[in-house]
C-alpha cells in the first residue's frame, strides 16, 4: 500500500471552458494553466498515474516521475450536457431531473453520457488499485469529479460532498495503516 498519495487536479483550461461542464471533451491547458503547473516539478514521488485526457496528461508531465495512464481516471462523460453551463442545463431539463442531480447525484444519469453509478465504480476501482501499489508515494492527476468522489469516500460522505482542489493544486493523503489528510 502506498505510504502517501498526492491528489492533483489538472491545470486551468482555456477561458472559453470557464463555468462549463467539461467531461469527455479533450482540451489542453490554457497558458495560465501550464504556468501554474510548473510548481509540480518540485514534487517528489515514485510514480504518477493520470487520466488519459490532454489536460491531465499535460499537468502530469510536470512531475519528474514515471507516468502511467489509467483510463478509469477520466472525467465523467456529460453527454448532451458537455460544455454547457449549469444555467443552460437547468433550462433544458425537467424539475425532477434537476432535483435528482442536486439531491441524489449518485443516481444521476447524463443523457447520451455516463451514469453516475458507472463513473463511481470506475473511479473507486482506480483509486483502490493505485492506493494499493507497494510504493512510498504516488501522484494521481485527474479531474474535479474524480477527486470529489475520492475525497467524499475517504471522508465518509455520500456522493460528491467534498470540493476538489483548484486546478494544478495538490491534496496530500498520508497512510499509516489508515488514510489521513494533510
Amino acid at each position: 500500500m502506498a505510504d502517501e498519495l498526492f491528489l492533483i487536479r489538472h491545470g486551468e483550461l482555456p477561458k472559453e471552458f470557464a463555468g462549463r461542464y467539461v467531461g469527455s471533451t479533450d482540451p489542453g491547458l490554457s497558458p495560465e494553466g501550464r504556468e501554474s503547473c510548473r510548481a509540480l516539478s518540485a514534487l517528489r514521488c515514485d510514480a504518477v498515474y493520470s487520466s488519459p485526457l490532454k489536460r491531465a496528461v499535460e499537468t502530469a508531465r510536470w512531475i519528474p516521475a514515471p507516468l502511467f495512464i489509467d483510463d478509469d481516471l477520466r472525467e465523467i462523460d456529460f453527454g448532451e450536457w458537455e460544455n454547457l453551463t449549469f444555467e443552460e442545463i437547468s433550462a433544458r431539463i425537467t424539475p425532477e431531473h434537476l432535483e435528482l442531480w442536486t439531491k441524489e447525484p449518485d443516481k444521476m444519469y447524463f443523457p447520451g453520457g455516463e451514469r453516475a453509478e458507472e463513473f463511481d465504480a470506475r473511479a473507486d476501482a482506480a483509486f483502490a488499485r493505485i492506493a494499493s501499489l507497494p510504493l512510498a508515494s504516488v501522484a494521481i492527476v485527474t479531474h474535479g469529479g474524480v477527486l470529489m468522489r475520492i475525497l467524499s469516500r475517504l471522508r465518509g460522505k455520500p456522493g460528491y460532498a467534498c470540493l476538489p482542489p483548484r486546478g494544478g493544486m495538490v491534496h496530500l493523503i498520508q497512510v499509516e495503516g489508515k488514510w489521513h489528510e494533510k
